[in-house]
C-alpha cells in the first residue's frame, strides 16, 4: 500500500529547511512505497531540495506528484551536483606566490 504524504498540509507552502526533509523521512519510515504530494507548495529552498534529494536515494520507492515546474527545476539542478566526481588532489598544481608582482608575472605567463 502506498503511503501518501501531502507536503503542504503538514509543512505549509514553503519548504525552507533540511529538518523538514528529515521529517518526511520519519513519516515515510513505515511504508515501502511513498507518494510525496507537492500540491500547493510554492517554494523549495536549495537546502531543503538538497536534503530531500539525498532522501530519494535512500528510499527507492518514492514517487513525487503535483510538483510545479520551477520546483522540478530546483531538484534537477540539485541532481547535477550530487554524485559528481570530486577533484583528485594529487593532480592539482599549487603555485605559491608571495607578492602581487609575482602573481601578475605568473598570470601573464599562462
Amino acid at each position: 500500500m502506498t503511503n501518501n504524504i501531502n507536503i503542504s498540509n503538514r509543512f505549509g507552502k514553503e519548504l525552507r529547511s533540511r529538518e523538514q526533509a528529515h521529517e518526511i523521512v520519519l513519516l515515510a519510515i513505515s511504508s515501502d512505497d511513498i507518494s510525496v504530494d507537492f500540491k500547493d507548495v510554492t517554494y523549495v529552498s536549495r537546502s531543503f531540495a538538497d536534503e530531500f534529494y539525498k532522501i530519494l536515494f535512500t528510499k527507492k520507492n518514492i514517487k513525487i506528484i503535483n510538483q510545479r515546474e520551477d520546483i522540478a527545476k530546483i531538484f534537477e539542478s540539485i541532481s547535477k551536483t550530487h554524485f559528481k566526481k570530486k577533484a583528485d588532489n594529487e593532480n592539482i598544481n599549487v603555485v605559491k606566490l608571495n607578492s602581487l608582482n609575482k602573481v601578475c608575472l605568473y598570470l601573464s605567463a599562462i
